[in-house]
């Protein structure tokens, strides 16, 4: 039974959905226009078409998008490849959001071939976030926690403990990808710590979220459904629409596997409702999944079988390796329930064969070794700093004795003025 995953999105996507917060975007979408009507020169347009396509891109989805093109076409011409790099990251960020992660890829690339050319240690951080989330989608769960790392040590570097934060959910959904619980809730707990510590609550609702996700694989359906609640609480207080729509998805699988159909049913239908308003495509796939395996339950088997086709579609069209996975089970189990038993072998076998790519020993192994590198490569860099300090430590000491042996030198050397002063007091004749 796949659950969707609550999965960071950069702050650049976030958007409260408030009259005050809509107010001043139009304030600023104004002004934004403004500066453009004073024809400003050309990497000043790109900078503006793309803050313009970051105050659009939930207002006006097809407008926000125009001035993301125009930024791209601007950026090229300019030959400014800082400039180029950020356009092509707005648009792999746009792609992403809403579930086309080849082209989401393709942008990727585009901004790969810029970043030999300048050194922003932002844009890079950002790069290798997006494609790490772009290959934990895609399955590539090694590939993943590589390109997270890299991001995750350029967050220490800028001090951005949100980001880190935010780093570490994704290597914990990398280890629940592949199995391991304990580990993933492990990373978890390390983000949840930090969002505390920093008042961050949108993230502490992602935290929460992702350990209900494994205290469900655990079966422990009431820790499940506690942590899925108060994620819930906190995304619904401050109108965080995507992920009440996460929250709304998780608590209706838990119902589906707990048998409270109604329930279920009640709440993925208020999720794909979201799903469709936001035009997220994994939202809408999942939500589509999560249907049929409710339809199957329920004995409903010609519009599960519907759902299943629809979402095998999509997924291999979107690139879902995961999600294609997950259905070739669930088919799998639906024609074992109907007596079509040589269908569901066949299922069975497509499912081991793309489990097998998916989650593997080699996978499993090179995760932990990119963990154990990261970890090592911390504590020489702690080693190192160390060192530092105890040299500075060395010669401030080496410093203080100077000045102290100074000022003893500088007391008998007075001592001496003040007794040869004296002598000369009292042999007025006497030479010093």
């Amino acid at each position: 039974m796949n659950n969707i995953t609550i999965i960071w999105v950069l702050p650049a996507l976030v958007i409260l959905f408030s009259p005050g917060a809509k107010a001043r975007s139009d304030a600023k979408t104004d002004s934004l226009h403004a500066l453009l009507a004073t024809n400003p020169a050309d990497t000043t347009k790109v900078d503006v078409f793309i803050s313009l396509h970051q105050q659009l891109s939930e207002l006006d989805t097809a407008k926000s998008f125009e001035y993301l093109q125009k930024a791209i076409e601007l950026s090229q011409v300019t030959g400014d490849k800082k400039r180029v790099a950020k356009a092509f990251l707005k648009l792999a960020l746009y792609y992403d959001y809403r579930g086309d992660l080849l082209k989401a890829k393709e942008a990727l690339d585009k901004l790969e071939q810029q970043l030999p050319f300048f050194h922003d240690i932002n844009i890079e951080a950002a790069f290798y976030m997006e494609r790490g989330i772009i290959f934990y989608y895609q399955g590539n769960y090694d590939k993943a926690v590589r390109d997270i790392y890299e991001a995750l040590e350029n967050y220490e570097r800028l001090g951005d403990s949100a980001t880190v934060a935010a780093c570490n959910i994704l290597i914990g959904e990398a280890y629940r990808k592949l199995e391991n619980p304990d580990r993933a809730l492990f990373y978890f707990n390390k983000a949840l710590n930090i969002y505390k510590n920093t008042g961050d609550e949108k993230g502490m609702a992602m935290a929460l979220g992702n350990m209900g996700i494994v205290y469900k694989s655990k079966n422990d359906y009431a820790k499940a459904l506690e942590y899925y609640q108060q994620s819930l609480q906190i995304n619904q207080k401050y109108g965080f629409r995507e992920e009440v729509r996460i929250d709304l998805s998780n608590i209706a699988s838990l119902y589906t596997d707990m048998g409270e159909y109604e329930k279920a049913l009640k709440y993925h239908t208020q999720s794909l409702e979201l799903a469709q308003l936001s035009g997220s495509q994994y939202g809408i796939v999942n939500s589509t999944y999560n249907l049929a395996i409710l339809k199957s339950k329920t004995g409903d088997y010609k519009s599960s079988l519907a759902g299943f086709n629809e979402v095998l579609e999509a997924a291999g069209r979107l690139g879902y390796k995961d999600m294609i996975m997950d259905t070739y089970l669930a088919l799998s189990n639906l024609y074992e329930e109907t007596g079509n038993y040589r269908l569901a072998l066949g299922y069975r076998k497509d499912y081991e064969t793309w489990r097998d790519s998916l989650i593997n020993e080699k996978h499993m192994n090179q995760v932990k070794e990119l963990e154990l590198k990261y970890e090592t490569a911390k504590k020489d860099q702690q080693i190192i700093m160390l060192d530092k300090e105890k040299e500075i430590q060395k010669k401030e000491a080496q410093r203080q004795s100077t000045l102290k042996n100074a000022f003893i030198a500088g007391d008998f050397f007075i001592f001496q003025i003040n007794c040869s002063y004296s002598a000369v007091d009292n042999h007025p004749d006497l030479v010093v």
